[in-house]
């Protein structure tokens, strides 16, 4: 046995079985930053939001014919985007790297960059 061994036990016989001076005096301990919790947040026109965590996200399917579509299957809901140029938004998806996307009213395209993906619609319903 050593010598601090000895020293804990008799504390603890006599009652105090932790020194005073090494306890902490706050009761809770809190991180220095927040927790970067990867959410993908959809913004309609109106100002309505809703995200979902990345966690949730089961599959993504871009497709270019009729029109451009992305689907995002979550575990409880579906996510339909269409749009123009939306190759580029499907890459940042898949990376998790993109953390909103904007409805723009069609009737705003053409004043955006030609390189911007843009999304026309979005439409969430419940997986089944």
């Amino acid at each position: 046995m050593n010598q601090n061994f000895k020293l804990k036990f008799d504390e603890m016989k006599e009652g105090n079985p932790t020194d005073t001076s090494a306890t902490d005096t706050k009761q809770h301990d809190f991180y220095d930053t927040a927790g970067h919790a990867r959410n993908l947040d959809f913004v309609w026109p109106s100002g309505e939001r809703q995200f979902f965590n990345y966690a949730y996200l089961v599959s993504c399917r871009y497709a270019c014919e009729p029109e451009e579509t992305i689907r995002l299957i979550f575990t409880t809901d579906t996510v339909s985007l269409k749009g123009l140029r939306l190759l580029k938004l499907y890459s940042l998806i898949r990376e998790h790297s993109i953390k909103v996307i904007a409805c723009v009213d069609g009737r705003y395209n053409e004043i955006f960059d030609d390189s911007d993906s843009l999304v026309n619609y979005i439409e969430v319903f419940k997986t089944s």
